[in-house]
C-alpha cells in the first residue's frame, strides 16, 4: 500500500524532530563537557596557577583596540586593572569572559576596569567573533604574541590583575570562578561592592 502525502509530511516532520532533538542534545553534551574540561585541566605553564608576581614589573604595555585606538593598562592610573587574555578558538575562554562580564557589572567604573587581550589573531578574525559575541569592555589585540611571550602566557584564558600602582598583583592559567576573582581584586585593592554577592 502506498503512502498518502499526509503520512509522508508526518514522517518527514517525525524524523526532523528526532534529528533535532539529537541535535540539542548534543550541544548540550557539549556544553556540560566544555564547563568540565575548563574547572579540571590544568595547561602547563612556566608560571604556576595563581602565582603572586606583585613584585615583578610594572604592566606598562599598550595595544590597538579593535576600533583602531590604543590602550592599556597605563591610560586607567588610580584603578584596578582586569586583564583577560584570551583567543576564539579556545573553549574554557568562554567561560572565563562570562564570569568577567557579570563581575563587570558589579564594579564602579571608576574604581575597576576589564580589558580584554587576544592572542594571536588578526583583526578580521577577532571582528567576526566579537559581531556574535560582544565584550562590554574594550578588547585589545596582540597579533604577533609579543606581550603574551613577554609574561610567558602559554595557558588560556589567563587572568592579570593590576593594582592601583600599576603593578601585576595576580595572574593565574585557567578558569577562575567569580568568588576568587573578587578575593584577588579586593587584594589589588578594590573591594566587592556592598550589597553585591559573587
Amino acid at each position: 500500500m502506498n503512502a498518502t502525502p499526509e503520512s509522508s509530511t508526518r514522517e518527514n516532520r517525525t524524523s526532523l524532530l528526532r534529528w533535532l532533538a539529537v541535535v540539542v542534545a548534543a550541544v548540550a553534551a557539549i556544553a556540560l563537557l566544555m564547563t568540565y574540561v575548563a574547572r579540571t585541566v590544568h595547561v602547563d605553564s612556566p608560571v604556576a596557577p595563581g602565582e603572586d608576581l606583585a613584585s615583578a614589573e610594572q604592566a606598562d604595555f599598550r595595544l590597538p583596540q579593535v576600533d583602531g585606538d590604543e590602550t592599556g593598562p597605563p591610560d586607567f592610573g588610580g584603578k584596578v586593572v582586569v586583564v583577560d587574555f584570551w583567543t576564539t578558538w579556545c573553549g574554557p575562554c568562554r567561560l572565563q569572559a562570562a564570569y568577567l562580564e557579570s563581575m563587570h557589572e558589579d564594579y564602579d567604573a571608576s574604581e575597576v576596569q576589564f580589558l580584554a587581550v587576544n592572542l594571536g589573531e588578526d583583526e578580521a578574525t577577532i571582528r567576526t567573533f566579537l559581531a556574535q559575541n560582544p565584550f562590554p569592555y574594550p578588547v585589545l589585540m596582540d597579533v604577533d604574541n609579543a606581550l603574551s611571550t613577554r609574561y610567558e602566557i602559554y595557558g588560556l584564558p589567563t587572568v592579570m590583575i593590576i593594582d592601583k600602582n600599576g603593578a601585576i598583583a595576580f595572574r593565574h592559567s585557567g578558569v577562575l570562578d567569580k568568588a576568587t576573582l573578587a578575593e584577588h581584586v579586593a587584594q589589588a585593592g578594590v573591594p566587592l561592592p556592598t550589597g553585591k554577592e559573587v
